[in-house]
């Protein structure tokens, strides 16, 4: 089964991965990596004006973003050099991220 979604609560998973589901349907591991890249990001207590900006910056540097809730953002990273390139922006701008794989 191939995941088509940002998996934004899963852990060391990727848009694309093809995983592997028990008979109940739960996730029992990956069997393809799809060489995409997850991180998450926290945006909380700054200006909508700085969060604009910064998902606009996700953007243009090829990051796709998809929002979970208020404050959670996913973002997919197609290859290592666009994961590198958001983390940079995201480490320059003192934003709260994870990388989930």
């Amino acid at each position: 089964m191939e995941a088509r979604l940002d998996p934004i609560f899963a852990t060391d998973l990727s848009f694309r991965d093809v995983v592997e589901v028990d008979p109940d349907g739960f996730i029992a591991g990956v069997a393809a990596r799809s060489g995409r890249r997850t991180l998450r990001i926290w945006l909380k207590d700054r200006s909508q004006v700085e969060i604009q900006a910064i998902l606009d910056a996700i953007v243009r540097a090829g990051g796709l973003i998809e929002r979970s809730s208020g404050h959670l953002y996913s973002i997919d990273a197609k290859r290592e050099s666009i994961a590198s390139n958001v983390i940079h922006l995201l480490e320059a701008g003192n934003w709260i991220y994870e990388v989930a794989n």
